[in-house]
């Protein structure tokens, strides 16, 4: 069985080792702690050339770059990174998914393998940009299935300068008001 291991970000290694010594002791994976510089991807491309397997999350950037696509009828950034490694590794690239479908009840999903490869007669760009929009299809199906499983903590279609921006908090004395984006049109019941 080929080691597996779960990359990380600084700062965030702590509690997902916390979070394996409290699972179960037949599947302990390794951590695979990583800067979020351009020299983040070397530490995953050489693991995955040790014949490692490994976890990274889809929607977070190894090293900055992204790819705009449609997502839920929108323009929307994803990070290539992922696609760009496993390009390099010659590795196959599976998008898993986990949504809870009732009190602990969980329902996984792993589509299956798919490898990438750079064509020299097209432009990488071009090629990262139909890969991510290939990745956001199969999320957009579950986003739609199960609405309420796929949250971020920012204003996700906002661009990086806007997202970047320093953002205002309404004082005490103010009602906060929810934002309206294209995210809400998937809501179900009473607003």
């Amino acid at each position: 069985v080929a080691p597996f291991d779960i990359v990380v970000f600084d700062g965030e290694d702590a509690a997902v080792r916390e979070a394996i010594e409290r699972s179960s002791d037949k599947f302990k994976p390794n951590v695979l702690k990583v800067g979020r510089g351009d020299l983040a991807a070397l530490d995953i491309l050489r693991a995955l050339r040790e014949g490692h397997m490994i976890a990274l999350q889809g929607d977070r950037s190894v090293d900055g770059r992204t790819a705009t696509v449609d997502f839920l009828g929108h323009p929307a950034q994803f990070p290539v990174g992922a696609f760009v490694i496993a390009a390099l590794a010659a590795a196959p690239l599976i998008a898993t998914f986990g949504m809870q479908v009732g009190p602990f009840a969980y329902e996984f999903v792993a589509f299956e393998p798919e490898r990438y490869t750079f064509d020299r007669s097209r432009s990488r760009d071009e090629q990262l940009q139909q890969w991510v929009q290939g990745y956001v299809r199969k999320l957009e199906g579950l986003v739609r299935k199960y609405p309420f499983q796929w949250f971020n903590f920012y204003d996700f279609w906002a661009s990086p300068l806007e997202r970047s921006a320093p953002q205002s908090i309404a004082p005490p004395s103010q009602p906060v008001r929810a934002v309206e984006g294209p995210f809400d049109k998937l809501r179900t019941g009473p607003r």
